[in-house]
């Protein structure tokens, strides 16, 4: 598809995702995806990656969705690099996925990574960081241990 047409798609898919519609935002998000798949490491094919990731995660496909996750964290770090913070939101995305696969000692030390570059990358009160921080909750509490905040 165009690009204006694919870029409103990627940001409708976000909005969905945000409104807790998970469904409609993997409706949305996989022709995103598939306008992307034959060049996965720009950064739209890792955000696409990433969003569709997370919309598969919450709709019950998480099996489904480490792949794409793996894809998305792997175009990050070529693309901005291993430290940056759009990497490590992809990485709290996979966290997400992780602990939706009943592998949260796994996702465990993503998301504290995660969340540490975040919190000093955008603040305390920023939503990636509340995101991740309630990831992190999660992925504990799977673990049966108590957070730390």
């Amino acid at each position: 598809g165009h690009r204006a047409t694919v870029i409103s798609r990627t940001d409708l898919g976000y909005c969905l995702l945000a409104l807790g519609r998970a469904d409609e935002a993997k409706a949305t998000l996989t022709p995103v995806w598939q306008a992307h798949e034959s060049a996965p490491d720009s950064a739209d094919a890792s955000g696409a990656a990433m969003l569709l990731g997370l919309a598969r995660t919450r709709s019950g496909e998480a099996a489904a969705a480490e792949d794409l996750l793996r894809k998305a964290v792997a175009a990050r770090e070529k693309i901005f690099g291993p430290a940056n913070p759009r990497t490590h939101n992809a990485r709290s995305a996979l966290g997400e996925c992780l602990t939706a696969l009943g592998r949260a000692e796994q996702a465990e030390p993503l998301l504290v990574a995660a969340e540490a570059v975040l919190a000093a990358a955008y603040g305390e009160n920023d939503r990636e960081t509340k995101a991740t921080r309630a990831r992190l909750a999660a992925a504990r509490a799977a673990l049966g241990r108590p957070t730390a905040r």
